[in-house]
């Protein structure tokens, strides 16, 4: 995980009560870092197939409905964004997982995902 790459192994837990697909990706290692992430729809959540097949070759994954993709959350002011730069792709076979960054500049750190009103 950037920023934090001296710790690799983590859990991954979907959040009770929540009304969408959000998940925790907690560290096992430091009980302190944790990530509010959501698994990304190839397509429909911003990252086009062509990208997602991509990625999962140059990490070694054959097919990528054998990946999850997940984004990041971040919530600030009013807004919940989405990083769809780096996002963490799941080997689901094999249980490993990356951080890639994504080269091509249509994808931002905080893509909108929800606004709330006042």
């Amino acid at each position: 995980m950037l920023g934090v790459e001296e710790f690799n192994i983590y859990g991954l837990r979907k959040l009770q009560n929540a009304n969408m697909n959000y998940m925790l990706l907690q560290s096992l290692e430091v009980a302190e870092i944790s990530f509010i992430v959501m698994p990304l729809i190839i397509d429909a959540d911003g990252i086009n197939l062509k990208d997602a097949t991509e990625i999962c070759n140059q990490i070694g994954i054959k097919n990528h409905q054998e990946a999850t993709f997940f984004g990041i959350l971040s919530m600030k002011s009013k807004e919940i964004t989405i990083n769809l730069k780096a996002p963490i792709i799941l080997d689901c076979k094999n249980q490993l997982a990356w951080q890639v960054v994504m080269s091509d500049n249509k994808y931002c750190v905080e893509h909108s995902l929800l606004k709330m009103s006042d």
